[in-house]
């Protein structure tokens, strides 16, 4: 399926938790996306300080292609909002998903496992999220309406030990490894899988 540059340039960023794409782009040919310029920094090897024009040329953005940028913090915590030509918001996208880490791209393939259950398991299964906080580590939160999640983690990562924690608000976070994260999305994707309806197998003839 061919995504638009929005969903595709926010899946990426949100994988390699840089930020995300903003819907204020929707209906224009530009993909606005807004980057924790903190995380940006450290992601392209460079002082928070560095102006955010660069630190985008750093991550592999073309200044042509930039139609806008803005600096901005919020509670304290600095932000960089740009606006992206559309083919250079797909090319970033490309970019940062080729290069994430193994547990990120795990935790990515494990979220979109989680999508593709939600309409067979009910909306709680949307509130469940996968991320990488960590190398190596994928981190599975779920709230407290969706603990009905935890028995299928259990269950696709037989006989292995999984790190179980209570979030402070409620709900679990649950820590897997890159193989555990893996599993668990073959897992679900069978779960999501459509089955055949009793007439539609082949029969022999």
């Amino acid at each position: 399926m061919d995504h638009p540059p929005l969903f595709l340039l926010g899946r990426a960023l949100r994988a390699a938790r840089l930020g995300n794409s903003d819907m204020r782009g929707f209906g224009t040919p530009n993909v606005v996306a807004r980057l924790d310029r903190t995380a940006l920094a450290a992601y392209v090897r460079a002082p928070v300080k560095t102006p955010p024009e660069v630190l985008l040329e750093l991550l592999g953005v073309e200044p042509v292609a930039v139609v806008r940028v803005m600096a901005w913090n919020r509670g304290g915590v600095p932000w960089v909002t740009c606006a992206l030509r559309s083919d250079a918001a797909r090319a970033l996208a490309r970019r940062v998903l080729d290069a994430l880490t193994d547990a990120q791209a795990a935790a990515l393939r494990l979220g979109d496992a989680i999508d593709a259950l939600a309409p067979v398991g009910g909306p709680e299964e949307a509130d469940v999220s996968a991320t990488s906080y960590r190398p190596g580590a994928v981190t599975v939160d779920i709230p407290p309406a969706s603990m009905h999640f935890l028995p299928r983690i259990v269950t696709a990562t037989e006989p292995d030990r999984v790190e179980i924690s209570r979030h402070p608000l409620g709900g679990l976070h649950v820590e897997l490894t890159v193989d555990q994260a893996d599993r668990l999305t073959t897992t679900l994707l069978s779960a999501a899988a459509p089955s055949a309806e009793p007439g539609e197998q082949g029969t022999a003839s």
